[in-house]
């Protein structure tokens, strides 16, 4: 857990300059594993909540990242969300389009 709290707070330190939105509360539906090492996280908005982009698939994102423990703590955050049912948010930049339409570029995510 204290790994976990670590690393948001990396996070939270690192991207505040470099990112400038925030998503909206959100809850986790599925969690995709790929082989190549990337996860697509489909999530559910609150009400009135979405992303504005041009990828098709507002409800999807594609997360990928080349530090192996980095992502391992990652993933267990978000599957203990989603075994919890507990609220999920992110900071994210919009970029290309990932795999199904969904978005790509999310920087950190926070459990709420």
């Amino acid at each position: 857990m204290k790994k976990v709290i670590g690393f948001i707070v990396v996070l939270l330190c690192g991207v505040q300059t470099a990112y400038a939105a925030n998503s909206p509360s959100m809850t986790i539906e599925k969690v995709k594993v790929w082989g190549s090492g990337f996860v697509v996280v489909s999530v559910a908005y609150e009400s009135g909540g979405d992303i504005v982009s041009t990828c098709g698939n507002h409800n999807e994102w594609e997360i990928s990242g080349s530090d192996a423990d980095g992502m391992q703590r990652l993933y267990s955050l978000l599957l203990t969300a989603y075994t919890t049912g507990k609220k999920v948010g992110f900071w994210y930049d919009t970029g290309d389009c990932g795999v199904g339409g969904s978005q790509r570029s999310t920087v950190g995510w926070l459990a709420e």
